[in-house]
């Protein structure tokens, strides 16, 4: 396979890649020729259960409360682009697919909505190395409202996500608002700029490997290890908040619930 093709195909079966063990005595590894992926993920009476196609990549996403069915997503990939479709409880389609384009180590997605007074859009560019890992990503806002007069709000978000030793370290965000104001002639009222910086700061548990699938598509390969620490800082250093990470595996070193000590999440696995 060529190395084009390797490069997508790390981007692509985002749902599939999990982490390589080290030569550590203490990491985690009862079973390492077992291979499981995600089926059910629970937190208190919701779950999402995930339906995968031959190669790993999740197709399917049914949401549940109580055990009755929600919304589902539909996933289907393609050669250079990714649809994402949403119905609800009875099969019936409901707004629009979201589409996910596809170019080299890039893949962007954006959805532009217009009615009488308002032109909204959103969109995401994701940026990823050779290796798969999600190195960038801009979310962009943009919203025109014209009655008497105009409003504009367009707002770029910037990620940058840095590794060490397979695991993400920090992140590094700025947000940058801009805003303008016309009155009804078409003459500049008003306009500012904001931004704001701050950073994600991530420690692990180096004991134990991480060997679950990303369940979030198109964010490139997992970490090495499990998350022990979030810490989030704003641009002058002070603490914005705080979590820590506990978890609960099974004979196989797969998570079977983790806590933030806010929301225990549990996790089901479908196995080879």
């Amino acid at each position: 396979m060529k190395l084009k093709s390797l490069c997508r195909l790390a981007i692509v079966l985002a749902a599939v890649l999990i982490s390589c063990s080290k030569d550590d005595e203490t990491d985690i590894i009862a079973n390492p020729g077992k291979f499981c992926l995600i089926s059910e993920r629970i937190m208190g009476q919701s779950k999402i259960v995930y339906a995968y196609d031959n190669q790993g990549r999740i197709i399917q996403k049914t949401d549940y409360y109580k055990d009755e069915k929600g919304g589902e997503e539909r996933i289907v990939y393609g050669a250079d682009k990714i649809t994402i479709s949403f119905f609800d409880n009875e099969g019936n389609r409901q707004s629009n697919d979201v589409v996910w384009n596809i170019e080299g180590n890039e893949a962007s997605s954006g959805v532009r909505i217009i009615d009488d007074f308002i032109d909204e859009f959103s969109g995401v560019k994701r940026v990823f190395d050779t290796e798969g890992y999600l190195i960038e990503e801009t979310r962009t806002f943009e919203l025109r409202e014209c009655v008497a007069g105009c409003f504009e709000n367009n707002t770029d978000i910037v990620v940058s996500y840095n590794y060490e030793n397979g695991n993400l370290v920090s992140e590094d965000i700025v947000e940058t608002s801009y805003v303008v104001v016309y009155n009804e002639i078409g003459e500049l009222v008003d306009q500012s700029t904001d931004i704001k910086k701050y950073s994600k700061e991530y420690e692990y548990y180096e004991e134990l490997l991480n060997k679950q699938n990303n369940l979030k598509l198109l964010s490139g390969k997992s970490n090495k290890n499990l998350i022990k620490t979030i810490i989030e800082k704003d641009d002058a250093g002070n603490l914005i908040s705080f979590n820590n990470y506990s978890y609960e595996l099974n004979e196989d070193g797969y998570v079977v619930k983790t806590d933030n000590y806010i929301t225990p999440i549990a996790y089901k696995y479908l196995c080879n």
